[in-house]
């Protein structure tokens, strides 16, 4: 006959097994269904914990509330290595990762860590967010222009959870990006909140109405706020769309002015 205490113990090493076992990673997809050859994704190593910082104990990531990524570009060096870094912000103050890297937006395999003097080097990038709701009308289709012209949003429907809003204009107004997406689901877990769907994020040329980026992916356990409306402009040719939340270790970069000018070429041609 089997003891009540081990009864009791074999019941709640099932119970903590199936906790444990049922808890799903964070996981954010990216298929680039248009200007594919324009976009990469990139993965970074770790980031290194700020030093002085001594408010979280944990690792790196968005989950933190203020962290962010930081830019920076040598001089003269218009489409080639960009550098990047991470901090946490935390009462006003900044907190720097001591971990820096370059990458190139053509070449996912190019990461490469750099040094503090080298980072140093670089001229800083300033990260844009910029709601297009401000100029432009957002209605349950898409994006309404001055002219009465519609782009339309894939998905069945916007991604707004922040106060940016669901399309996000690029510093300079010649680009838009709309953020949509299926109905997300929730799946009950009593240990966290597994949540999944499906999200599209389109970019158009303003000016023409072109499409000319496209990307649709999935995600699990986590929400459309943790990485799709962190996406932001850099200068005025990336769009940079986040794609880790816990570790802040993989974006999509997309050169959207090289994007765009291949397709003006193929809008001549046709003419």
């Amino acid at each position: 006959m089997t003891h009540p205490a081990h009864r009791f113990s074999f019941a709640f090493l099932a119970i903590t097994f199936w906790l444990t076992s049922d808890v799903k990673a964070e996981s954010v997809s990216a298929s680039v269904a248009v200007g594919a050859k324009y976009c990469t994704q990139v993965s970074f190593p770790p980031w290194i914990r700020p030093k002085h910082f001594d408010a979280w104990n944990g690792g790196f990531g968005f989950h933190i509330g203020l962290a962010d990524f930081e830019f920076r570009q040598l001089e003269g060096s218009e489409g080639g290595e960009i550098f990047i870094s991470a901090y946490i912000e935390y009462h006003k103050v900044r907190y720097p990762s001591p971990s820096h890297y370059a990458f190139r937006f053509d070449n996912s395999k190019s990461v490469r860590a750099i040094s503090d003097r080298e980072w140093d080097l670089g001229e800083p990038l300033l990260p844009f967010r910029f709601a297009a709701g401000d100029r432009f009308h957002i209605e349950g289709p898409g994006l309404r222009l001055p002219d009465g012209r519609l782009l339309p949003r894939h998905g069945k429907g916007w991604t707004e959870y922040s106060i940016i809003g669901p399309a996000l204009i690029s510093p300079d107004d010649i680009y838009v990006a709309l953020l949509g997406r299926d109905d997300s689901h929730d799946v009950f877990h009593p240990i966290q909140n597994v949540r999944g769907g499906r999200y599209y994020t389109d970019v158009y040329e303003v000016q023409s109405g072109t499409r000319i980026i496209g990307i649709k992916g999935s995600f699990q356990t986590i929400a459309e706020d943790k990485f799709q409306q962190r996406s932001l402009w850099l200068k005025k040719r990336y769009f940079i769309l986040p794609l880790s939340f816990e570790g802040m270790r993989r974006i999509l970069v997309c050169d959207v002015k090289a994007a765009d000018d291949a397709a003006t070429r193929t809008r001549a041609r046709k003419r």
